[in-house]
């Protein structure tokens, strides 16, 4: 764990950094040998690993703080954990806190496992700070891992919003970004080491929310665009090489209402299919529509060229096929007009293509068996989903 104080320059002037640090690896104590940690209960410590404990009866406390860390008004907290699936002990299981040593035990900075508050009694990591009133946000919940941010945060004053994620290969990622549905740029990152390999933008004229990527059997990449409604045909190397969108077809969707979210292929039967589902805020008039991928080029869709059309519920933003089923993420669960739950689910979609009548609805009460999984998102609001391979 290491705590660092004040670590910003102001003007030409930097500031002095105290900070603790505790190594955790066969010792006890912090790397000056200044602080003895003490133990509470009689599990596990000191491994090989690295310090284990439960964060309730399996913990080390350190009492007096040195003065600084509760007189300074910034406080950074770097630290390394792993936190296994287990239930709760209390009512939060410490990973890593800076706090008061009283039965209150405020937080002024730190890392707990609590109980998801969008998704009780299942644990999720939260980092905890207190500025008058004890502020919480979660960063992590079971059986996701965060890998790296977006190459630009912001830019002209817009914040940058991570949309549509395309596997290229199994180590390498396009992903686009909004600049507050004022410009979409596309980035090229290989995920092994995070390296940005290429860029490119849609310019500020138009198309500038791309929604999500697929990628045809016959290797065409399309992007769907909710700023339009409309499909278009990347040449994505050439947008690379560029740095601007080449596009080669538009196909006009903007007859479908109200928004034009998430599309993927996917083939039954020996016909592909394009898999286009809508974005909207209500359960009425929300459809998946299953379309011929022949139709696909510089077209208009009207509702005769649809094959068949299903109700899979609202805010669907992201759909992807792995293993011959369609995995779908929403911000909220069909049904549930209050939530605000991120939710993965998992749709046989081939199965429901060849058996169910167009029209119908599949969710956890309606056709039942056709929704094969269900998963709390990684966030309340999830956006574009993709496998590596389908």
């Amino acid at each position: 764990m290491t705590m660092i104080v004040n670590p910003f320059t102001f003007g030409s002037v930097t500031p002095s950094v105290n900070r603790m640090v505790f190594p955790l690896t066969y010792d006890e104590r912090d790397s000056d040998n200044a602080i003895t940690l003490t133990r509470a209960g009689s599990g596990p410590h000191i491994t090989p690993a690295g310090f284990e404990g439960d964060g309730y009866s399996s913990r080390y406390t350190y009492a007096s703080v040195p003065g600084w860390v509760s007189s300074s008004s910034r406080l950074t907290l770097a630290c390394a954990v792993t936190a296994p699936l287990a239930p709760l002990q209390s009512a939060r299981d410490e990973l890593v806190s800076v706090c008061e040593n009283n039965t209150n035990a405020r937080q002024l900075l730190g890392l707990s496992v609590v109980a998801d508050p969008r998704s009780a009694p299942e644990g999720a990591i939260a980092v905890r700070a207190w500025n008058g009133t004890q502020l919480e946000q979660i960063i992590g919940r079971p059986g996701w891992r965060y890998e790296f941010r977006s190459p630009v945060l912001s830019a002209g004053g817009y914040t940058a919003k991570p949309q549509a994620v395309l596997f290229l290969d199994a180590d390498t990622v396009a992903f686009s970004v909004h600049l507050d549905d004022t410009e979409s740029r596309v980035y090229k990152v290989r995920l092994s080491d995070g390296e940005l390999l290429g860029e490119f933008t849609f310019g500020t004229s138009t198309y500038r929310h791309i929604a999500n990527f697929a990628r045809r059997s016959n290797g065409d990449v399309w992007a769907s665009d909710y700023d339009t409604n409309k499909l278009v045909r990347l040449d994505l190397d050439a947008s690379f090489s560029s740095g601007n969108a080449v596009i080669l077809d538009v196909y006009d969707t903007s007859t479908l209402a109200p928004y034009v979210g998430s599309i993927e292929f996917v083939t039954v039967s020996g016909t592909e299919y394009l898999l286009l589902a809508l974005y909207n805020t209500t359960e009425a008039g929300t459809h998946t529509y299953v379309i011929n991928a022949s139709l696909l080029g510089t077209a208009t869709f009207t509702l005769g060229d649809q094959f068949k059309r299903f109700d899979l519920g609202r805010r669907i933003q992201g759909i992807a096929m792995r293993s011959g089923k369609m995995i779908i993420a929403r911000n909220a669960l069909y049904g549930v007009s209050g939530a605000v739950n991120g939710y993965i689910q998992e749709v046989d979609i081939v199965t429901a293509i060849t058996s169910l009548t167009t029209n119908s609805t599949i969710n956890a009460t309606t056709n039942s068996s056709y929704l094969t999984g269900q998963w709390f998102g990684p966030s309340s609001y999830v956006e574009d989903v993709a496998t590596p391979s389908n």
